[in-house]
């Protein structure tokens, strides 16, 4: 509950820690879940939906954190780097989560190192019939 009285500086200072907590979010769930399925196995499994997410997110909060136990998670990335990486071999995780580090590659530049670039996809305009990418059309939105 954040109150209506602070000042700029408190209200300043909340965002990091907000960040913090938000970037450690799908590392907790996903350990509390596999914790929880450990110990209590099927009643564990059919109970991860109180925590009120989509099981879908659910389970893939579990499948990186199981990829990587704590020891192995690599300081400095995001969650969302792990996940990228977890489909590789356990060998060539490493190289690919250091090499993100030392070239400081956003989560996107690192999807593209690991399955190179996405696809570009052509649209017709319903309205003037030109086609283009999706990138052009934000131009012509920008013009307009």
């Amino acid at each position: 509950n954040i109150s209506a009285n602070l000042d700029w500086d408190a209200w300043a200072a909340m965002g990091p820690r907000l960040g913090a907590v938000v970037q450690k979010l799908p590392w907790e769930v996903g350990d509390w879940i596999n914790a929880g399925e450990d110990m209590f196995g099927e009643r564990a499994a059919q109970h991860i939906e109180s925590i009120g997410m989509a099981v879908e997110r659910l389970s893939n909060y579990a499948w990186v954190a199981r990829a990587y136990p704590p020891t192995t998670r690599v300081e400095g990335l995001t969650w969302t780097h792990h996940r990228y990486a977890a489909k590789l071999p356990v060998d060539g995780r490493t190289e690919f989560l250091e090499q993100a580090i030392a070239e400081s590659l956003s989560t996107g530049e690192f999807w593209a190192l690991i399955h190179g670039p996405r696809p570009v996809f052509h649209y017709r305009c319903s309205f003037c019939g030109k086609d283009g990418t999706r990138d052009d059309f934000r131009v012509l939105e920008e013009k307009a």
